[in-house]
């Protein structure tokens, strides 16, 4: 507005209007350029940031999600949201949701979020991305089906079980060793040394099964022939727990003992008689017993080895 001393060869035109244009350029950034999750965090918070102070309130958005991998079930939900900015503040929070898939042996999960545009959009430079890792945290127990097996040797063969106690996303392979103690006492050896391994395939089967051969070796009156089975050397290994059985064989040979003659006959003169007694099997151990019979006679012990 011009003021002007009045004069009559003077005329004050219109007003003009200037127009102050800010240079100032506000960029918005992540907090962090990598983010680690394990798969059980469930929500989780990313932080958001602007370089410098603004006069109106400033809305971001952002996208991102995780698509197919080779060994991953994709635990990450897709993110599709905003964050606004207000004068008085410089960062911000948004949450992204993790879904536990309960699947083991999974390679990490990556992917990344990006601003995709902001309102305004004018003085404002989007920065680069945020790079989002998952890792997956589901143990995978192997184990076998029972604590315990127990068989008989005339049983022919064991059947014992291992099982995962979860579906996995790549095959695994697992050891599995044990046998007869050789020097456990009044044994016939019966069960199989063992060493093999147990696969599950991605996508299969829980449940594995073992089979191996018993020998019936027909000598009586062993003890139960104990021994373990172990689970060793998984492969891949990451986050695989291992657990291990007992093999009982117990003998079920029956031991028959008789005389060898019936009936004895002597004649009534005679001083004395031998009676001779067998079994019909060999045996680990002596086994005594006790005969009697006859008018007043007492019970006689007798040993066979």
């Amino acid at each position: 507005i011009f003021e002007v001393t009045s004069h009559p060869n003077i005329r004050i035109g219109n007003f003009t209007t200037i127009e102050i244009i800010s240079e100032d350029v506000v960029t918005v950034t992540f907090s962090t350029d990598n983010n680690i999750f394990n798969e059980d965090d469930g929500i989780q918070s990313i932080g958001v940031e602007i370089d410098k102070s603004i006069a109106q309130n400033l809305e971001v958005f952002i996208f991102g999600e995780s698509g197919p991998a080779e060994g991953v079930v994709i635990s990450g939900l897709r993110v599709d949201t905003s964050v606004t900015f207000t004068p008085n503040s410089l960062s911000n929070i948004f949450d992204i949701e993790i879904q536990d898939d309960e699947y083991g042996l999974e390679n990490s999960e990556m992917y990344r979020l990006d601003f995709t545009s902001s309102t305004p959009s004018e003085g404002v430079i989007l920065g680069r991305h945020t790079n989002i890792t998952i890792i997956d945290d589901d143990i995978v127990i192997v184990d076998f089906g029972q604590d315990v097996y127990t068989f008989n040797e005339s049983d022919g063969y064991v059947t014992v079980e291992v099982t995962i106690n979860r579906n996995i996303s790549q095959d695994l392979l697992v050891g599995f060793i044990g046998g007869p103690n050789p020097n456990q006492p009044y044994i016939e050896i019966s069960g199989a040394n063992v060493n093999e391994d147990a696969q599950f395939i991605s996508g299969g089967s829980l449940t594995y099964t073992i089979i191996f051969l018993l020998m019936n070796d027909t000598i009586g009156l062993e003890d139960i022939e104990n021994y373990t089975l172990i689970l060793e050397n998984p492969r891949p290994s990451g986050n695989v727990e291992l657990g291990n059985t007992e093999i009982n064989i117990a003998d079920d040979d029956v031991v028959t003992i008789s005389f060898l003659e019936d009936p004895y006959v002597v004649p009534e003169d005679g001083d004395s008689v031998t009676v001779v007694i067998g079994i019909d099997r060999d045996i680990v151990r002596p086994l005594t017993f006790d005969v009697s019979g006859g008018p007043g006679s007492q019970p006689t012990s007798v040993v066979i080895s």
